[in-house]
């Protein structure tokens, strides 16, 4: 098995050529131990940007599906690279062509891929494009959902938009229109028919008048395609959705400069025909998973409370086989010092109607400093924006960033908390 992460130990704070920040660690043994492999090969003229997603074919092929920055495009890519002997060495990460006429500038975050049959990917993410009307000046720029499909494990591919929004619009000849969508956090899945679904959380606001005081909406959406990806004609609200830290784009604080900052990303399962989408919420004061049950295909969507209480709960993810649903989840909760606490939770249920909680971690730990960052690298409050749970039928396999651990150095000669990545099996 293989876990990628971002890493920023093999880069400096000044771009170079060998800059790469997509690592990868296996393991030959279950899990019970793992080799640092280093990071993802770098294309030549490009760098490996993290955002790691691992998906596994019907063959056992690996594939690391990551950002990649083009600078000689002013571009940030998706890349794929390729292992065929269990994650022990992997293939440079070679991009995605960008959707064409957008090869310069193209925007990529948050790519997500997923393994249907051998060598059968689809690799989504959500990016920013743009067009220009020279006769008229307007300019108008899209966010979008695009699909990267591959029936040759990623030799070529094809690109479809499961769907794209105005993220802003100029148009000199008319009243401005202060107007504002965009799509993050793209996830896939692939039922047992060939339906290719995918969803994201979607935010904005219509303010045409731009008045200022119109307020920022959340929603989940889901979007389907019965043809192999090439078109996404279902297009569904799953439903609205409440701030998980009371503020959009706001952050958990932790600790005095301890911020984890949290979106509320959806993520997929299937089990016996039903689709099932969770995320985390806020509308009941504190942050907790939600899960919303499709019984036509996504048609129709009924959301259900997996969590509640005084804790908080962030960055859910989602698996499903034959036992029934597995959430894994960070838990949020007094330390007693006025600071937080950090645990890994998973919650089981056969259909989704009754829970029952387990906790992963085998003690708490705190945040890390993330304002200002430790870690000159990483972007501020950033603490990860997922984890990882994954099932092979019998088995469920987690992954998580983790503070216990101590470092001391230099800078640090009292120590502080260092992230580092945690693996468990159910």
């Amino acid at each position: 098995m293989a876990v990628g992460y971002n890493d920023s130990q093999r880069t400096l704070l000044v771009l170079t050529a060998a800059s790469n920040l997509s690592g990868v660690s296996n393991s030959t043994d279950g899990g019970q131990t793992f080799t640092d492999g280093g990071t993802i090969p770098n294309a030549p003229g490009k760098n490996n940007f993290g955002d790691p997603w691992l998906a596994t074919d019907s063959a056992g092929t690996m594939y690391y599906s990551n950002l990649v920055l083009d600078s000689a495009n002013f571009a940030l890519l998706v890349g794929v690279a390729k292992s065929t002997d269990g994650g022990k060495s992997w293939s440079q990460a070679t991009p995605i062509p960008p959707p064409p006429g957008n090869e310069f500038g193209y925007s990529a975050d948050k790519d997500a891929m997923v393994a249907a049959g051998t060598g059968n990917l689809y690799d989504t993410w959500d990016d920013f494009t743009g067009t220009f009307d020279s006769s008229t000046g307007a300019f108008t720029e899209f966010s979008g959902l695009p699909v990267a499909h591959s029936t040759d494990g990623g030799g070529s591919w094809s690109i479809a938009y499961a769907d794209k929004t105005v993220l802003f619009a100029f148009d000199p000849n008319k009243p401005p229109d202060c107007s504002f969508h965009q799509y993050i956090g793209a996830m896939p899945l692939v039922a047992a028919d060939g339906t290719v679904y995918e969803a994201a959380l979607k935010f904005g606001y219509d303010d045409p008048t731009c008045s200022g005081t119109v307020p920022i909406t959340e929603e989940e959406w889901i979007f389907a395609s019965h043809d192999g990806g090439q078109t996404f004609p279902q297009k569904v609200k799953i439903a609205d959705v409440s701030p998980s830290t009371g503020a959009f784009f706001g952050a958990f604080l932790l600790g005095p400069g301890q911020f984890m900052r949290n979106l509320e990303l959806p993520t997929l399962a299937v089990k016996d025909g039903n689709l099932y989408a969770a995320w985390n919420d806020g509308a009941s004061g504190h942050s907790h998973v939600v899960l919303a049950t499709s019984k036509d295909g996504g048609n129709t969507w009924k959301t259900s409370q997996v969590t509640s209480g005084t804790n908080d709960e962030a960055q859910p993810a989602l698996s499903a086989d034959s036992s029934g649903l597995h959430l894994l989840y960070y838990e949020i909760s007094p330390a007693g010092d006025g600071s937080s606490q950090l645990d890994v939770l998973v919650s089981n249920s056969k259909s989704g109607s009754s829970w029952t909680s387990n906790r992963v971690t085998s003690q708490s730990f705190p945040g890390v400093y993330t304002l200002p960052q430790f870690d000159p690298i990483i972007a501020l409050t950033y603490m990860g924006d997922y984890i990882a749970n994954v099932s092979d039928g019998t088995h469920q396999y987690f992954a998580w960033g983790d503070n216990r651990d101590v470092v001391t150095n230099f800078l640090w000669p009292q120590g502080r908390h260092d992230p580092d990545v945690f693996f468990a099996r159910q």
